[in-house]
């Protein structure tokens, strides 16, 4: 059983949390210090209750190596080990938090554990805290215009589960009340949790995960670059991953119209054009690699914008409708000749427009409607107006043609179809109006998070100690000189024949994240 410590001890001299940024890394060893302390702590699901409490003084049937994988961010992804789980003890889905020195090392979730009558040792295999958010759905909150950091807060404070920790420290710059940048709106109510944070970090271009205390943590400053020296040995050459590669990403963001109300639309050359947010990186003229997205779901990548004022086609000033507030609107008003209220749109990327209305019903009442024009006359829809007597919203997407340039003009009108006067006469009241613009920064940001652009020389580096990850590294007198280069992957393994080590991927995950764990299973500790 010695020897078993030993290994158990060893093996969970894992990373220390991180430190400030601009802070070095702190990187702890075992040489000529004294014995390490280690707790595995085991909780049901929704850490009501702790099952077990394993340390090194009673390892409770821990066998064999240890082996876990951390992002470059700091994420927890996967721990295996070898155990038997009838000493063991973890149920269901339970969570496992691993301690060294008290200092939290790992944190995550075992899906699928071993009956609970195992008495041979078998693999036992912990994934990382997301694996907590992925069985949470969104709700149907709302949110406009505000930003991704406070939205992520709200959303953890009101559906973060049990098994896991919210604090709004580890969110943004760690004041817990920066507010990161704006989006005009999010809205997935069927969502889990992880594609809603994913989500979310691409319109910030930002990292995320659950780190080894059980946080979850959304848009950290990165540390500093961690500096090792090649020690003619433990480098490995890894297989170039061009297969995946993106150097051009294309992101539509408006392909077809979406009309209220039976709304019909018609563009002068037959066909809409398909708005798209393209990023390219550095290195695409020579790799040619482009792919085409979807917007994430539940993202909006249109923002409202102001009418530049009245056009010259309109009967009524417009000005009451820019503001925000639903009683101050304009009474569009039937004459026994037609008149209309007309906006103008700045010029840019227009796709839509939006407005309120309040039109009581009313005998003889004739059909209102609107139209919205793009691109002078490229693209046009319109639709009829529905008697209401409360607030009414309508919102029209509406791409130009494909005649369409870089830019366009565009012009919202509403007024009647029809000269009768009604009977009564019920004008119809208009308020906050707004056009539809791609939200050009938010669009840009998403597009670049597609961005993969191949690595000329992915690689391997081992050292023989346990360090803290970080998002670059640099390699002195490698194989290909000194080298800085992004990391894309951390693993750490300790083997029965008391070796530690941890394994850099640098510029390569190896393929998808299934493949990838298949390939930790198989290598074995």
């Amino acid at each position: 059983m010695r020897p078993i410590l030993l290994a158990l001890l060893l093996a969970l001299t894992a990373c220390v949390p991180a430190p400030p940024p601009g802070v070095s890394a702190v990187y702890r060893t075992t040489e000529g210090g004294p014995a390490l302390s280690t707790k595995l702590m085991i909780w049901t699901a929704d850490k009501s209750e702790l099952v077990n409490l394993i340390t090194n003084d009673a390892p409770g049937g821990i066998e064999g190596g240890f082996k876990w994988q951390l992002s470059p961010s700091g994420n927890t992804i996967q721990l295996e080990f070898s155990g038997r789980n009838d000493r063991v003890r973890v149920p269901p889905r339970g969570v496992v938090q691993l301690v060294v020195n008290d200092d939290d090392a790992f944190y995550g979730v075992m899906p699928d554990p071993p009956p609970l009558s195992a008495s041979e040792a078998t693999a036992m295999h912990v994934l990382g805290g997301q694996e907590a958010l992925r069985k949470v759905l969104m709700d149907g909150e709302v949110y406009q215009d505000q930003g991704v950091y406070d939205i992520v807060r709200d959303v953890l404070q009101r559906l973060c589960p049990p098994s896991l920790v919210y604090d709004p420290t580890v969110i943004g710059n760690g004041t817990g009340t920066d507010h990161g940048p704006t989006l005009s709106t999010f809205y997935s109510p069927t969502s889990n949790l992880v594609t809603a944070l994913d989500t979310l970090a691409k319109t910030a271009e930002t990292t995320w995960g659950v780190n080894a205390s059980g946080q979850v943590f959304f848009g950290r400053p990165a540390l500093d670059a961690l500096t090792v020296a090649y020690s003619a040995k433990g480098w490995m050459d890894l297989p170039i991953q061009g297969r995946e590669a993106v150097t051009r990403a294309v992101v539509r963001i408006v392909s077809a119209p979406a009309l209220p109300n039976g709304g019909i639309a018609r563009w002068s050359y037959g066909l809409p054009k398909t708005v798209i947010a393209v990023a390219e990186s550095a290195d695409h003229d020579r790799y040619r690699a482009e792919a085409a997205f979807d917007v994430p779901e539940g993202v909006s990548l249109t923002r409202p914008v102001l009418p530049t004022g009245n056009s010259s086609l309109s009967s009524f000033d417009g000005s009451p409708t820019f503001d925000d507030d639903p009683a101050t609107t304009v009474q569009v008003a039937l004459s026994p000749t037609a008149r209309i209220l007309a906006l103008d749109a700045p010029i840019g990327r227009t796709v839509g427009a939006e407005f309120e209305y309040v039109w009581p019903s009313a005998q003889s009442t004739p059909a209102y409607r609107w139209r919205l024009y793009l691109d002078s006359i490229g693209a046009v829809a319109e639709g009829d107006l529905l008697p209401v007597s409360g607030l009414q919203t309508v919102r029209i997407i509406l791409p130009p043609g494909t005649t369409a340039g870089p830019s366009w003009d565009g012009l919202l009108t509403i007024g009647a179809a029809s000269v009768d006067t009604p009977t009564p006469d019920v004008p119809l009241e208009v308020s906050r109006v707004r056009f539809l613009a791609v939200d050009e920064d938010v669009a840009q940001r998403v597009a670049e998070s597609y961005l993969q652009p191949p690595f000329a020389a992915p690689a391997e580096v081992t050292v023989g100690s346990l360090f803290v990850p970080t998002p670059d590294i640099v390699v002195t007198g490698s194989p290909l000189g000194d080298l800085t280069a992004p990391t894309t992957l951390w693993e750490y393994q300790h083997d029965d024949g008391d070796i530690t080590t941890t394994r850099v991927r640098i510029g390569a995950t190896g393929a998808d994240p299934t493949v990838r764990a298949l390939k930790f299973a198989l290598r074995g500790p």
